[in-house]
């Protein structure tokens, strides 16, 4: 048989009995007694948590923080939660609920940061403890980090070079938009080569954040007579968002003749 005594106030006695019963109606007492002392437990921890930003979706950022017990008896933590308007992103990762720490002595808990969408993220951690020191045994540790967004979109999917003369090269514009909170830097060595076709240059390199633009070069260089060429590319950020991009281009034959109209005399 195991009994487990639930607690009490400090410098109280508790007692009671109970009565088993076997099959045959006969009957043994067992008494209980426990007997409360001074309760000295003293937690100490940190006031506050900051997350560093995050960017990408999907990301889990943990961190440890350790509870300490400077008084001179155990330390019971008997209940973990968070409150706040960002609490579901928070959240303890393979840390007990509740568990004693010795006097004089640390243990520490897991929270682990995931959060979604782009704003401040505020929350509290809550510690529900029998320590002296914090009223009523609650310890508040505030809980806050940032969540940004990395997003492009192309001005066009598409480039198609039409009725290219045989062997000779022609250039054209895109442009990347940035829809996200965080600037992103491309960080391409140029000129990119696709088959026949090029990434020339990328003005401004890093394109800034909330609606910020800038100008891809892309180049055909050049192709046989009667040919059709076809690449794609993908444009791909930092947080591994992805844009499909496609070059096309198709070169007249050699013994093309144009023919403009005019006035006969």
């Amino acid at each position: 048989v195991t009994i487990k005594f639930k607690g009490g106030e400090e410098n109280e006695t508790y007692d009671t009995t109970y009565i088993f019963y076997d099959v045959c109606g006969r009957s043994a007492a067992l008494n209980m007694i426990a007997a409360v002392g001074k309760n000295d437990a003293k937690i100490a921890a940190v006031g506050a948590v900051e997350f560093p930003v995050v960017v990408c979706d999907g990301v889990v950022i943990d961190t440890t923080v350790f509870i300490e017990n400077t008084g001179t008896t155990p330390l019971a933590v008997d209940e973990i939660s968070f409150e706040g308007k960002s609490k579901d992103e928070f959240s303890l990762c393979n840390s007990a609920s509740s568990f004693v720490v010795p006097a004089g002595e640390a243990d520490s808990l897991t929270i682990c940061y995931s959060p979604v969408g782009q704003e401040l993220k505020e929350a509290r951690l809550i510690l529900k403890t029998n320590a002296k020191n914090q009223p009523n045994g609650i310890k508040k540790i505030e809980l806050s980090g940032r969540k940004e967004i990395s997003s492009f979109t192309l001005s066009h999917q598409k480039q198609s070079f039409q009725n290219v003369p045989p062997y000779s090269k022609m250039y054209a514009p895109i442009e990347i938009y940035n829809n996200g909170s965080v600037p992103i830097d491309w960080k391409l060595r140029f000129p990119v080569v696709i088959g026949k076709f090029e990434i020339v240059d990328i003005r401004p390199p890093v394109t800034l954040p909330n609606g910020g633009s800038s100008e891809v070069t892309i180049k055909f260089i050049g192709g046989e007579p009667d040919s059709s060429y076809t690449e794609s590319y993908l444009f791909v950020d930092s947080c591994n968002n992805a844009r499909r991009f496609t070059f096309e281009a198709n070169v007249r034959g050699s013994n093309y003749v144009e023919i403009s109209a005019g006035n006969i005399s």
